[in-house]
């Protein structure tokens, strides 16, 4: 018997254990501080964005000028999300625009939202869940940001008409759930994407920076995934962008500078390769985000030849 109790007691404490350390991993990976959604207005910090500090903080201070109307929906699981809308002419087509992992779309589209908007476009800038002014705390990369997607594309059609053309475009994070999208049953209303460095999966981002971190992916792997089942309550493998746009007919642009350190790439040029008609600028010398910066020109030239061919 008391051979049973110390087997029990060292099967508590691992158990124990291996909780503290999905629970560490949950923290690390999928949740998202109060503190962080003050943050995510700041320009990023680091060596590579330093040089880039002023524009940064030019561009946010004059996104913030821009007027706007606030809008709310109820997700598909019932959380309440929020988006800034810019409505010039109802008429005129819409851009809905996706904003990355723990960031806003003041700060990831301070340059992209005056373009689009100077492009012709109404734009709707939505906080994912857990971000800005939406409600939860959870990040999961993705695979339930997609339905939110979904949910704002039918509010767009619903509120401003059923005949508006809708253009989707992210960046990092928000790049990949404009093509984890595409996986959905999305309506006609949708001409096009345009997505900002993607990540090809969201356990392959996740791997790929625990293995900047100096750890063993392969033996994090499969606490990774329990993590997420337990306290994200997502399957990360339920979705991705390279199967996603694998057999879409929808025309995608995908932009990705060549000095991302966070989001390599070779991701997109892995996307690339499993739809030919995908189209992909990589921008010499980018970091992570600041492709639309680093060549304003080049960017904004490819971008408008690509939306001048499906928009009026």
């Amino acid at each position: 018997m008391e051979i049973l109790f110390i087997v029990l007691g060292v099967v508590g404490v691992i158990l124990v254990l291996l909780l503290a350390f999905l629970l560490v991993i949950y923290f690390m990976c999928f949740y998202n501080p109060v503190k962080n959604k003050g943050k995510s207005q700041r320009p990023l910090t680091g060596p590579q964005y330093t040089p880039f500090d002023n524009e940064m903080n030019a561009l946010i201070e004059n996104v913030k000028k821009i007027s706007y109307e606030d809008a709310w929906i109820r997700s598909y699981d019932n959380k309440k999300l929020h988006a800034k809308v810019y409505i010039s002419d109802v008429k005129k087509p819409f851009a809905i625009l996706v904003h990355g992992y723990r960031g806003s779309g003041l700060r990831d589209f301070a340059g992209g939202l005056g373009y689009y908007i100077s492009q012709g476009f109404n734009a709707i800038l939505i906080d994912h869940r857990g971000h800005g002014e939406s409600d939860g705390k959870t990040i999961t990369f993705g695979i339930k940001e997609r339905k939110d997607l979904v949910s704002w594309i039918n509010y767009a059609i619903d509120t401003y008409g059923k005949d508006i053309e809708i253009l989707l475009t992210g960046i990092s994070m928000g790049g990949a759930t404009v093509l984890m999208v595409l996986d959905q049953d999305l309506p006609p209303n949708v001409k096009c994407v345009i997505s900002d460095c993607p990540f090809s999966s969201p356990l392959g981002i996740i791997l790929k920076v625990t293995e900047d971190m100096h750890l063993p992916s392969k033996l994090c792997k499969p606490f990774i995934k329990l993590s997420a089942r337990l306290f994200a309550h997502v399957n990360l493998e339920e979705s991705d962008s390279f199967r996603s746009i694998k057999d879409s007919k929808l025309p995608i642009l995908i932009i990705h500078g060549t000095e991302d350190r966070y989001v390599p790439v070779k991701m997109s040029e892995e996307l690339k390769s499993s739809n030919p008609n995908v189209e992909l600028l990589e921008i010499e010398g980018a970091p992570h985000g600041l492709s639309f910066i680093k060549d304003n020109a080049k960017y904004t030239s490819v971008a408008k030849a690509f939306i001048d061919r499906y928009f009026k």
